[in-house]
Order: structure tokens, then sequence, then C-alpha cells
């Protein structure tokens, strides 16, 4: 040991540099002591795999190993590896392209050229150790090529293993360096639209995990790092389940992509909680994400975004001006790239998506007369008698939860006019609860969605009243219609009664009788369902037997049951026969 308590260093032949050493040793126990930088870090991912089940003697191992590897960072960050990887890399790169551009000529050796290639490939897969090459058919010339590339390679790879010294229960570095390590890390991940954990990202994010697990990193960096990874998987999955909403909807999935998209994150630990919208919108420094929102959602509410007339190119220079306005440079890319995405794993972009733009099953919903009114001749817009009744229902993640300080009214969160923009800024996030966004993708979402498609089938058969299915509806018009003030229970039903009475020959086709009708739809309707709340048990209707005894009068419904009692005694369709009728085409 030398004065400082540091292992002394090696002298350095030409070409050499401490962690060049022949590491295929024997398997024994190896001193920490004497161990390579690559020794001990695959030592101590030995030991922390099982660290809870560690012996008092490999605890103290373990402490060692760290020890270790702390001594050899120590060394290199003396040596200015640390300080000087991004000069060295351009020094290398420079180099390395000049070889290239000299491929072609005469005096230049190809082979050595691809025995370079295969030694840097080499050395960026190797561990800070261990490297070994045969030299004998390298010049003096190219020898010094490949002491640089050893040397930025080495210092490239210590400069990974000082992001992941998570490792050590130590991070000697300020906050604005930790925020700074972390931003270049979420920066590279955020460049490309591909959840973290995909291979493409793994390297980055499996260097964020070990920051996250740093006893010493700031808690604001770590919940920047968790916000803006929640968010990038957020916004990658749930863009994805909105663009197939449509396919989606083909297979009698209602909201089945979005269900799904629950399930990963969840399982992913990427699942976006109150604190990380409240993080994202004031504890980033220097990155106004709650600015570039509101300028996005003027933009959009101005109809220069999501409109059918518009091309993405025309979108894209929108969002370059809200950048320019912004001040310009890396903050206010990255504010209005964040902000984006922020639109989109919420579904406010569904909010502003009026024209129905594209694929947007919920803008479809909430928007549901207009789409309604725009489907073709051959598309079903479901009964003609509620298409100027209900104009439409449910919205975005921020919006239906309890977000928003005063209610939004049903339609104004629809409208999204001036009086009723969203603001960030007066957004109470901590009364999310935990699970709120995971319930909005996983439930809510479904719901309306599933509600979306009632409104749009006309024909409705006898068996599609059974009594659990209507009790799956109470749920759905509970999230769509919670205070009941669309009457969209009443309107449903209403639609779906006109439209299959429509003629008794139709209500007849598919199976309708006055005895399958009083006794079985009407009664599974108008029966109450035992609800609970703080204790406290009581009954709730779908819809009031008086209620369906005016649908079943005003309608005319029940003038059809003569024609429809003839139709019973000569088809036995009536309460004994049938199995529920032919579904019309």
């Amino acid at each position: 040991m030398n004065p400082n308590g540091e292992p002394p260093e090696p002298t350095r032949p030409r070409g050499f540099n401490p962690m060049h050493r022949d590491t295929e040793r024997h398997e024994g126990v190896i001193p920490p002591s004497e161990m390579t930088f690559k020794e001990a870090r695959r030592d101590y991912e030995r030991l922390k795999e099982r660290f809870g089940d560690l012996t008092d003697q490999e605890r103290q191992r373990f402490d060692q190993v760290d020890d270790r590897m702390n001594q050899l960072l120590n060394i290199a960050e003396r040596h200015g590896l640390m300080e000087e990887v991004e000069e060295r890399s351009k020094a290398f790169e420079q180099r390395a392209d000049r070889l290239k551009k000299n491929e072609g000529a005469s005096d230049f050796d190809s082979q050595k050229a691809k025995f370079l290639e295969r030694v840097e490939d080499e050395i960026l897969e190797a561990n800070l150790g261990g490297f070994k090459f045969d030299y004998s058919d390298v010049s003096e010339d190219d020898m010094a090529v490949l002491d640089g590339v050893k040397e930025y390679r080495y210092a490239k790879n210590l400069g990974r293993i000082r992001t992941e010294i998570g490792l050590s229960g130590e991070l000697p570095l300020s906050i604005e360096k930790q925020r700074e390590m972390a931003r270049r890390l979420l920066d590279r991940i955020e460049a490309n639209d591909i959840n973290t954990y995909d291979v493409t990202n793994q390297s980055d994010n499996d260097r964020l995990k070990d920051l996250l697990t740093n006893r010493d990193l700031e808690p604001k960096v770590k919940a920047e790092i968790l916000a803006r990874l929640r968010l990038q998987d957020c916004y990658i999955l749930v863009k994805a389940a909105l663009k197939e909403g449509g396919n989606d909807r083909d297979k009698k999935i209602p909201g089945g992509l979005f269900k799904r998209a629950q399930t990963e994150l969840s399982s992913k630990g990427r699942v976006l909680e109150g604190s990380d919208f409240d993080t994202l919108r004031d504890e980033i420094p220097g990155i106004n994400i709650k600015e570039a929102f509101g300028r996005i959602q003027d933009a959009a509410l101005r109809k220069e975004i999501f409109q059918k007339s518009i091309s993405e190119d025309q979108e894209e220079r929108v969002y370059r001006r809200i950048v320019r306005d912004m001040g310009g440079g890396e903050a206010a890319n990255k504010a209005v790239q964040l902000a984006r995405r922020l639109a989109w794993a919420t579904l406010e972009v569904s909010v502003w998506n009026s024209e129905l733009a594209g694929v947007d099953p919920l803008a479809e919903s909430i928007n549901l007369q207009k789409y309604r009114e725009g489907r073709g001749i051959g598309r079903d817009r479901g009964p003609e008698v509620t298409v100027d009744k209900v104009v439409g229902f449910g919205s975005s993640f921020f919006r239906m939860a309890r977000t928003v300080r005063g209610p939004l009214t049903d339609r104004g969160a629809r409208l999204g006019n001036d009086s009723q923009k969203l603001d960030l800024g007066v957004m109470n996030f901590m009364n999310l609860g935990r699970e709120e966004y995971g319930n909005y993708l996983s439930t809510t979402l479904p719901r309306i969605l599933e509600a979306h498609d009632m409104f749009l089938q006309s024909d409705w058969e006898p068996d599609m009243f059974k009594r659990d299915r209507v009790e799956s509806w109470f749920g759905i018009f509970d999230t769509v219609d919670p205070d009941r003030s669309l009457k969209l229970r009443y309107y449903f039903i209403e639609g779906a009664l006109v439209s299959t009475f429509r003629s008794a020959a139709i209500a007849a086709d598919l199976g309708w009788s006055r005895w399958k009708y009083n006794n079985e739809v009407v009664s599974n309707i108008v029966k109450p369902m035992e609800k609970k709340k703080e204790n406290v048990s009581f009954l709730v209707y779908f819809l009031t037997p008086g209620e369906m005894k005016e649908i079943g009068a005003k309608r005319g419904i029940t003038t059809l049951f003569g024609r429809l009692d003839r139709v019973d005694a000569l088809t036995g369709a009536g309460r004994g026969g049938g199995g529920g009728g032919k579904k019309r085409k």
C-alpha cells in the first residue's frame, strides 16, 4: 500500500494500462486487495444478488470488494480519465475517420484496418480489465492508434462505471452533477419512441436503475428520473393503444388494449402516480413543462394542430414555433417534447381532437354526436332517436380525475373552450390516489369505449338484456354519467328498444315477444341493485319502472305486441319456445 492507502500502481510498459491484466486466473478466492476492477465487479454482483442472505463473513468481503473498486476508480480519476472522456472520444473518432478515408489509398493496409476494428469491438465489450491482444503484426504507427483506442475505451468504461456507482453506497457528486448525469441518460432514452425496457434502451435503463438504488441520490433527482421514465413508457403504450383502438373495437374487446397497457406498465413499475405529475409540473429545474403544455393547448384550441386539414409537417412547424417562443435551445425543446408526451399519456389530445382526425376512439366518445352524424351510408350509427340527444361523454385523465380545483362540467370538459382550459398550475395532484392513473387505463377508458359501442348498436335481442349483463351496465354508466345529468341510461334503453321495435317484423326476427319484453327484459332493467357506501346499504335503479313505462308508451312499443302475439302463436317463440331469435344482418 502507498501512503494514501491505495494499491500500488503497476509499472506500465508501452501500450499497457492498469486494467490490462490477464484475468483468466484460477477460480479460487482472490483477495480483494489483489483484484482487478473486473474481478471485483463480478464478485460484487454475485454477492449483491443475495445480499439479504449473506453471512457476516460474506458481508465483510462485500465491503472489501466495494472498497477495492473505489480504490481503482480513485487511481483512474487521478490520471484524469474521468474528466477527459469526451476529449478522448473526439480525438479517437477523428483518427478513426482519417483511417477510413485512407482505406482506398495504395499505401493503406486494409488488413490492419480490420484488425483495428476488431480490437475496438473487443475493448468496447470488455469490462475494465482482462484485455488480451496479439500485437505481433501491428506496426509502430498502428500501435499508437491501438493505444489510443484502448485508452479511450478504458476511460469511457470507467465513466460508465462511475455512473453506476450506486453499487458503492456513496455518490460523491453535487445535486447539479447528479441531475446532469441522470439527464444525459434520460435524454438518450427519450430520443426515441421506444419503451425504456426495450433492448435499445437497456444499457441506459440499467444505469438509471443503479442510480435509483443509491442511498445518496438526491430525492429530487430520483423523483425526476422516476417521473420521466414512467412518462416515457405511458406515452409509448397509451399512444399505441389509442391508435389501434379501431381494430380493438372490431374484435369486440372495447378498451382491451388499454387494459393490456396498464398490465404491462404495472408489471414494470412504470404507472404514473400523483407525485410524478407534480414533479413534471414543478420539480424539473430549467425545463418548463407547464408553460409548454399551456402553449400546446392554446395551439390546439386555435385549431393549429389535431385537425384533418393539417399535415404532420405543418404540426411540427407549430411545435418548432412554440420552442422559439419559449426562448429556443435545448431546455425549450425538452419542455415541448415532454409536454407533448404528457398530453398523449393522459389523453388530453383526445379532448383537443374535435375534428376526429385519425383513429381516436376516445375523441369519438367525447364528440359522439358529431362522430355518428359523420358516419357514411352502410355504417351503423346507432338508433336515430338518440343521435341528437347524446352529445358525448368521457374525457381525458386530468379532466375525469380529482385534479382540478373546482369541478369541470362534463360539457365544459368536452368543449375545452377558453373558460374550461386545463391549467396545470391549479391542479392538486396530491389528491390523486396512487392507483388512479392505472385505474383510468384499466377501467375508466374501457367503460367509456364500451358505452361508445352500445350507442352505435341498433338491433338488440332479448338475451342481450339478461340480468348479469344489465348489472355490468351499472359500472359503465356510473363512469360516463355519474350524476345522471346527461340521462345516458334513459337514452340508451330508449334507443335500443325503439330501434329494435321499429317494426313487428324486425322485432320478431330478433326473437322478441310480449312475454319476453315484460317478464325478462323490463324486469331485469327495473330490478334495483344493492350498493354500499360507508357501510350503509342502499338500492340503485338502472331505470325506474316509471321510466320504462314511459319509454314503452311514448314510442309505441306496446302497440306492436298484438302483431307479435300472432307471430308467437305461429312460431312458438313466446314464453316457452325459441332460442332468442335470429339476428338481422
